[in-house]
């Protein structure tokens, strides 16, 4: 029938023509549904693959875990150790660096305290009221050195400068409320100045000079115990503390770690040579059997389509020379071809020619 023009074929050739473009279709469907079956057997390989990969991690993992779990116990049990010796040595350290700050400062210690004790004795002996031993007052009336001097600029200030000035921050505070501030301010200053200086100072200047410099003693040898405290702190010598067996113990135990670290690690090692290796063939071989399946299911449905494109291939470029051709695109669908068979059946039709022409007569 390719050798010959089909517009003058009957309804045999009609019906022929439908049966094969019936059967191209047919042909085109299946192959959609093969397209839809590889795609879905494809994706359950991917699926398998990652449930498999998944597994292994997850079985490795428990199985690292496993390996781990007895020597980190261990390790964590020693730690615990080392830290309660270490806790004990400091502690034995920190009193034995007490004992030889107390050792080595006893004399200037007790040199303090026989200091303090002959100023009580000179304060209560010549009656001069306790508070004249307060370093404020030595500020005020018997400075020495320039720490007295700022002090009492210190407290000057806040008297005539600070109060005044946080006052002016209240509202509603008259002017004159500073004049008698400032009034009543001088006059306690002044009357207190030269009652203290004439009462206290000027009858008992020797001794106040005396404790005055008695309290520099006192101070002075505040600052060698100071630097004997932080030259034993920071001496690095601990030979004299008795700490030999503390650091026999910490020894023992920072070797024991060492030894179960190590332990771990050649364990560890095992089980990534040989352990690891039968994990991942077990899982495999377990799902080696459904997916070997599904991959022979896939190559035989890659097969059937590879067969159906070619023969797909061959029924369009037939159906495209021998059939559209002659009846062009619009009658390429079985329903019109239909209503041609029908035309042929019904009329005086004989040809497909004559179906055609009275079909556009109608439409």
């Amino acid at each position: 029938m390719a050798e010959q023009n089909i517009l003058e074929g009957d309804i045999v050739v009609l019906e022929e023509i439908i049966a094969n473009i019936n059967e191209h279709s047919s042909a085109v469907a299946k192959r959609g549904r093969l397209s839809d079956m590889s795609r879905e057997l494809s994706n359950n390989i991917e699926a398998a693959e990652k449930d498999i990969k998944n597994e292994i991690a997850a079985k490795l993992k428990e199985g690292i875990d496993s390996v781990s779990e007895g020597y980190n116990k261990s390790i964590l049990e020693e730690q615990k150790k080392l830290k309660e010796v270490q806790s004990q040595r400091d502690k034995a350290k920190i009193a034995g660096v007490r004992k030889r700050i107390d050792k080595e400062t006893v004399a200037l210690r007790d040199d303090n305290e026989a200091l303090k004790n002959k100023i009580k004795n000179l304060y209560r002996n010549e009656g001069i009221p306790a508070f004249c031993s307060k370093r404020l007052f030595f500020s005020i009336f018997c400075s020495d050195g320039l720490i007295d001097g700022l002090l009492y600029f210190v407290l000057l200030a806040v008297f005539y400068a600070v109060i005044p000035g946080a006052l002016c921050f209240i509202e509603g505070i008259p002017k004159f409320v500073y004049v008698i501030y400032y009034f009543v301010l001088i006059v306690i200053h002044s009357f207190l100045s030269r009652f203290i200086y004439s009462k206290v100072v000027i009858p008992h200047i020797d001794s106040i000079v005396q404790v005055r410099d008695l309290k520099s003693d006192i101070k002075s040898n505040g600052k060698k115990i100071k630097r004997i405290e932080n030259g034993i702190k920071s001496d690095k010598n601990e030979d004299m503390y008795g700490l030999d067996s503390y650091d026999s113990k910490i020894k023992e135990i920072n070797q024991s770690i060492s030894d179960i670290e190590n332990k771990k690690t050649v364990a560890l090692k095992e089980f990534e040579s040989f352990t690891k290796q039968d994990i991942i063939m077990d899982i495999q071989n377990r799902y080696k059997s459904s997916i070997d399946a599904i991959r022979d299911d896939l190559a035989k449905t890659d097969s059937d389509m590879e067969k159906l494109d070619s023969l797909i291939k061959e029924q369009r470029a037939y159906i495209s020379t021998n059939y559209e051709a002659y009846l062009g695109k619009e009658f390429m669908n079985v329903e019109k071809l239909k209503e041609l068979a029908t035309i042929m059946k019904t009329t005086k039709a004989k040809t497909i020619a004559n179906a055609i022409a009275m079909y556009r007569e109608t439409h």
